[in-house]
């Protein structure tokens, strides 16, 4: 089963993809660890992956027979949308995805979340 998991920032899409990989042992990819990698010695702590290292990972990971993806719905990943068994679209209020948005900057500047890009 390919899934592809889109939705806005802090919509639920990692949550989702996580609980979903656990519950079915299916491999959970996000896509935005395939766009940017750590880099301590980068003022934010991570880099933006070069178009070929970012095109070698998706495509390692189209090539498997299942996979969850979540993604923003950034254009250069349409190919996993066009893949995909199933597709699940993610829409949450906005005051609910504000809320999430600070409650996760707080844990991720306070060390207690990580933050991949």
């Amino acid at each position: 089963m390919k899934i592809y998991i889109v939705g806005s920032v802090a919509s639920g899409k990692s949550t989702l993809a996580r609980r979903i990989s656990d519950s079915t042992g299916i491999p959970c990819y996000h896509l935005d660890e395939v766009m940017y990698i750590q880099d301590v010695s980068a003022p934010m702590g991570n880099r933006k992956r070069t178009a070929e290292e970012r095109n070698v990972l998706f495509q390692n990971i189209l090539t498997q027979k299942d996979y969850i993806i979540e993604d923003t719905g950034r254009r250069r990943f349409l190919q996993g949308v066009e893949q995909a068994d199933r597709i699940v679209i993610l829409e949450i209020p906005l005051l609910v995805r504000q809320k999430r948005i600070l409650v996760r900057w707080l844990r991720q500047n306070w060390g207690v979340e990580k933050c991949s890009y």
